[in-house]
């Protein structure tokens, strides 16, 4: 049976995206926590990711549809923070 090696991460990986929807996303391991920062300043907290969802994530060349196919709606999530007001 093969084994898949992914890149060892440190306990909090945080990486900023070229994304119109999200701005960043940090990846607590081994919690499985992906946490989801958007534009306009909301940010979600998914659990029970895979570390290769994650790096799947980043490899995406559309992140915004990739989260929206494989992580939105598919993990257990809970809301951070709300969207920034307006000034």
């Amino acid at each position: 049976m093969s084994q898949t090696n992914f890149p060892i991460l440190p306990p909090s990986h945080t990486v900023v995206l070229d994304s119109s929807a999200i701005a960043q996303v940090t990846y607590e391991h081994p919690q499985e926590i992906l946490r989801v920062e958007f534009r306009d300043g909301r940010v979600h907290q998914y659990s029970t990711v895979s570390v290769g969802t994650y790096l799947d994530l980043l490899s995406a060349s559309s992140k915004g549809a990739h989260f929206n196919r494989y992580i939105r709606n598919q993990f257990p999530q809970r809301a951070v923070r709300g969207p920034r007001r307006p000034n």
